[in-house]
């Protein structure tokens, strides 16, 4: 018995003499190689990917912060955000009219607007950063940026003639294109489906579509001016998205 319990603590001693090494390893590779860079000049097509996913994130945050636009239009005001209409009724009664009737169509807009020169500067870095390591560089003027937004995932697509002479060897670079997991394309379309009801039947049944589509939470607030403020949450991801309605509004006192 004695020596049966030996040998389990001589096991258990020698794995966690392993466990250490391999930790003391890991901590020295990590130490050397750092995990995060984001102009890599031996990987230029991954450079361009990474900056361009931060530009889309950052505009993807700002819309699903007003709504619709990178910079609101026509507002309200609610916990310090502006937040876009995107259905309005300036009228006591009467239903709401479209503010943003292709919301789908007008982020995809949006989306690239904001990116496109923040993607021509990612690689105007790239180039510095690839000059610095002595590497020529042939960057053809002008930059085609293209945003479409699908249900789940989000797809840029990035035309740049963009050449790299390495040696003796020409690497040409034309066509770049990213995709993202984000709700932003079905956040849209619970938008639309509000504006449509609020605008027919001055009345959206949150608590219906949640139970038809309990992959999202829908919060809803009414303001004192008759305003509705819908914030949308994707349970899975915690991915968040805010919208304003005004329909049917009441009059002061009701």
């Amino acid at each position: 018995m004695k020596n049966k319990k030996s040998q389990i603590t001589i096991f258990i001693i020698f794995a966690l003499i392993i466990v250490v090494l391999i930790l003391i390893f890991i901590f020295w590779r990590f130490q050397d190689n750092p995990i995060v860079q984001i102009f890599d000049e031996r990987n230029p097509q991954g450079s361009i990917e990474t900056c361009t996913r931060m530009a889309v994130e950052d505009a993807i945050a700002r819309i699903s912060n007003s709504g619709a636009d990178i910079s609101p239009g026509y507002s309200v005001q609610f916990m310090n955000d502006e937040i876009v209409y995107i259905c309005y009724s300036g009228e006591n009664y009467k239903p709401c009219a479209y503010q943003r009737p292709l919301l789908v169509e007008h982020i995809q807009r949006e989306i690239t607007e904001y990116i496109t020169p923040k993607i021509a500067d990612c690689f105007e870095k790239l180039r510095f950063k690839l000059k610095e390591s002595s590497t020529d560089v042939i960057d053809t003027p002008g930059i085609k940026v293209t945003t479409n937004i699908y249900p789940k995932h989000v797809e840029i697509r990035i035309q740049k003639d963009f050449q790299i002479i390495r040696e003796d060897r020409t690497i040409n670079f034309n066509n770049f294109k990213i995709n993202m997991l984000h709700p932003i394309y079905d956040f849209a379309d619970i938008a639309m489906e509000a504006a449509n009801q609020q605008a027919k039947y001055c009345y959206f049944d949150s608590l219906g579509y949640m139970i038809i589509n309990p992959s999202f939470d829908i919060n809803e607030t009414i303001t004192g001016r008759s305003d509705r403020i819908y914030v949308l949450t994707e349970r899975a991801t915690e991915h968040r998205y805010q919208f304003a309605l005004r329909s049917c509004p009441l009059p002061p006192g009701y």
